[in-house]
């Protein structure tokens, strides 16, 4: 004997539905076949970030993939405004350094390159902030930011990869 799929309930042979729920029998010829759930593949997994053909996880933030329109990748470029004002006043006080310590007072000079250094090393630290922004009916939200362009471009192509793959 067939049973209800809804209920569980035992169901004559060749009845079209269910007495109890009114839903079509298990076993039920005429009843049209359910599509197979399509699993879930995982398209790219690291360092806490996580896109699927049907999710994306990061920061403990889960989106939809099936709201997801397009993704873009963007760069920020920090100011170097201030190292290089460093620089420019350590080397003044480097040049107006170098007529004090004719006169053997070298503090001016000292002044002077580790204002230079410090200048410098700040402009090198600076590097541009590179994010993830995504698009859907609500808007853009930016959800990653990293210092490392190769681990956004990964998440980006991930992302595209999975707006296609979704169909």
């Amino acid at each position: 004997m067939p049973f209800c799929a809804s209920c569980g309930t035992e169901v004559s042979p060749g009845a079209a539905f269910c007495a109890n729920c009114g839903a079509r029998p298990v076993g039920n010829s005429d009843a049209p076949a359910k599509p197979a759930a399509s699993a879930e593949r995982v398209i790219f997994d690291q360092n806490g970030v996580l896109v699927s053909n049907s999710r994306y996880i990061t920061g403990g933030q889960t989106y939809a993939m099936a709201g997801v329109t397009s993704v873009k990748m963007s760069a920020e470029q920090p100011s170097r405004k201030g190292p290089v004002i460093a620089m420019i006043l350590g080397g003044l006080f480097i040049l107006g350094g170098m007529d004090s310590l004719m006169h053997g007072n070298p503090v001016v000079l000292l002044f002077g390159v580790l204002l230079f250094a410090l200048g410098l090393w700040v402009f090198k630290k600076r590097v541009p902030i590179y994010s993830v922004f995504l698009h859907s009916a609500s808007g853009e939200q930016k959800v990653n930011q990293s210092t490392v362009r190769e681990f956004i471009d990964q998440i980006v192509a991930a992302l595209n990869q999975a707006i296609v793959s979704r169909g």
